[in-house]
């Protein structure tokens, strides 16, 4: 069997819990004998690539326009619904229903009649310009995605109570499947992430996430005045990639005088995060979106 999973984004050109999701998904699939290809979008208008990760699973970045929007941008990769249609494919399965990659995915679904699988991993309310794109995408496209997929997973009962509601669905339509970890994988004893960024002497509060107004660092920030009344050596680290709210993070750690207690790493390698989980006092999840929190 040949599944084609679609996602918008993917490593290396973007990190985060649904990239890592799919690329675990692909590569459990693989493993288990079947022919796994991962289609997802390029940084560039230009480039497209192939990356085989094994005999069976292979990674395709195809020629993308990206339109600047508030809070990153929206892809419309050239040629992928072509290369839908010309694949061999016996199931395409989708993640997140508010892209471009998820609409082209649906219409080829229905063309080649061939199963459509969306997983849908939660996307907060947005205000303004966008609110007004997200209501005609709503009309307009997610019909045909609703309508053309033969089963809607939700990553968990939060995403399941807010989807059934918002795109009218019986709830035997959605089906909750939690994101996956090796728990093994974090059982390794490691200082390494202490010792790059001279943590052996403190107590590390760490924060893991893209660097956005929902995942609610602002209140971790907020927090450490008074975290440090009690606990001088505390410090502040926040793992993941760099994105609009972050200059906005660091001033207000300037204007709290905790600039010196706040670490931002951007990107690490997966080695560096698992060592910082395992170096840290405590991790916190302070958003105020999170639907695998």
């Amino acid at each position: 069997m040949k599944v084609i999973l679609v996602t918008h984004t993917f490593f290396p050109y973007s990190v985060g819990g649904r990239e890592k999701h799919v690329y675990d998904v692909g590569k459990v699939l693989s493993k288990r004998g079947y022919k796994v290809e991962i289609f997802t979008c390029s940084d560039s208008l230009f480039r497209y690539r192939e990356k085989r990760e094994s005999e069976n699973l292979v990674i395709r970045y195809f020629p993308t326009i990206h339109i600047p929007m508030v809070v990153g941008y929206y892809r419309i990769p050239l040629t992928m619904l072509y290369n839908l249609l010309k694949t061999n494919a016996d199931i395409i399965h989708v993640h997140e229903y508010f892209h471009f990659t998820t609409f082209i995915s649906s219409i080829a679904a229905r063309i080649k009649k061939i199963p459509l699988v969306l997983t849908e991993h939660g996307y907060p309310e947005r205000i303004g310009i966008q609110a007004l794109f997200l209501k005609l995408y709503h009309k307009i496209c997610l019909p045909q995605i609703i309508f053309s997929s033969k089963k809607i997973i939700a990553v968990s009962k939060f995403i399941k109570a807010e989807i059934l509601p918002k795109f009218n669905l019986p709830p035997e339509k959605v089906n909750v499947v939690y994101n996956g970890i090796r728990l093994t994988e974090y059982t390794k004893k490691s200082n390494v992430f202490r010792k790059k960024y001279g943590l052996e002497d403190s107590k590390i509060i760490l924060g893991i996430g893209r660097l956005i107004k929902e995942k609610g660092f602002q209140y971790l920030i907020k927090a450490l005045p008074t975290i440090l009344e009690k606990i001088p050596t505390a410090k502040i680290v926040i793992i993941g990639p760099d994105h609009y709210f972050k200059k906005s993070l660091m001033k207000y750690s300037e204007n709290l005088e905790v600039k010196n207690k706040v670490i931002f790493t951007g990107n690490v390698p997966e080695d560096m995060l698992k060592s910082a989980i395992y170096s840290s006092d405590v991790v916190v999840i302070p958003s105020f979106y999170e639907p695998f929190g």
